[in-house]
This record gives structure tokens, sequence and C-alpha cells, in this order.
């Protein structure tokens, strides 16, 4: 594999915003359907309020890069309200997946503040965990084995300002039924 390590960086926005410290997910290679552990330092030095997130994920091959379409909100996608991400993945099911992944969440954060209503205030802010990915559904068997580059675009809709992006590349084993198909089929 060509990337072999997962690595993040950033990738600009305002640095008088947000500052990413860390940023730790494993396994390395990420398996689905399997458990991602997550681990993450970050600092919001000024209140975020109204932030949009443009998702690019694409996947590396020695051939080309091919950008994953968006499909049931799943890929490459825009999101035009951080503040409710988890609640509107859990409540629209996002690719058939989303209630259960978002669901793991919620229920670990019960007593959550409205930061559609507060927004996000300055502070420091460090959490890791864990959660279940679940075996794909066919309407996202565009996401594949391989190598990744996901970059995430955090901006104010109200000015289209950049506050922050990261760039994470990853490698991606699908260990599906589904995949493993696949892999028998082909050798």
């Amino acid at each position: 594999s060509a990337l072999a390590k997962y690595s993040y960086s950033s990738c600009g926005g305002d640095p008088s915003a947000v500052s990413v410290r860390s940023l730790q997910i494993s396994p390395d290679p990420l398996t689905f359907p399997g458990k991602v552990s997550y681990s993450i330092d970050f600092e919001v030095k000024k209140l975020l309020k109204d932030v949009s997130m443009q998702l690019k994920i694409v996947r590396n091959t020695f051939l080309l890069d091919v950008t994953l379409p968006c499909v049931k909100q799943i890929g490459s996608c825009t999101y035009n309200k951080m503040c409710s991400f988890i609640d509107d993945m859990y409540r629209e099911n996002w690719g058939s997946i989303g209630t259960k992944i978002a669901g793991q969440f919620l229920a670990k954060n019960t007593n959550r503040p409205d930061l559609c209503q507060t927004g996000l205030p300055a502070q420091r802010i460090t959490r890791s965990g864990s959660f279940d990915v679940p075996d794909l559904p066919s309407i996202l068997s565009f996401i594949a084995e391989g190598d990744y580059t996901v970059r995430a675009e955090f901006r104010d809709t109200k000015t289209n300002n950049m506050i922050h992006c990261l760039e994470v590349n990853a490698e991606l084993n699908d260990g599906s039924s589904w995949g493993r198909k696949k892999r028998r089929t082909m050798a």
C-alpha cells in the first residue's frame, strides 16, 4: 500500500479559531466492519456558530485518484449544520448505517448542549473512545479497500471563510462478507 500508515495534517484555515493538537485513529489499517478507536485533542479559540463541513474523500490508486461521490449523505458531501451533525445522521439514517453509528455517540452523551442555539464556546476539548462500524450496505459498495485521503474543510456558513481544514490519510480494509467474496473471485 502506498500510504501504509495513518497520518493527519492541517491544511489551512484561521489559526486564531481552531488548533488541532492530536488526532489518533486505530486500527491501522482501518477495517470494516469493525471497531474504530479514536483520540482527539483540539482547542477552540473563539465561539464557533453556524459552521458547515465540506468533506472530500479521494481513493488514491496507482493510476489515478478517484473522488468518491456523495450517496445518501456518505462520501464527498457538504454538511451545512455541524451543530446537529450527529442528530441528523441518526434521524436520517445516512447510507443505512447512520443510525447505528450515531446512536453509539448519542448513548454516551445524553446531556449535550444544543450547539445550534449556543454555538461551541472557546475551550480545549479532549475526547477518546470507540465505535463499531457495521457492514456496509450494497448502496455504499463504492467504498472499497484501498488508500484514501479525506479532506474536511470547516467553514463559517455566513461568510464562507475557512475556520479549519484537516487532511487525513488512511488505509481501509474491507472485512465484510461482500469484500471477501469480491477478493475470492479476483484471485
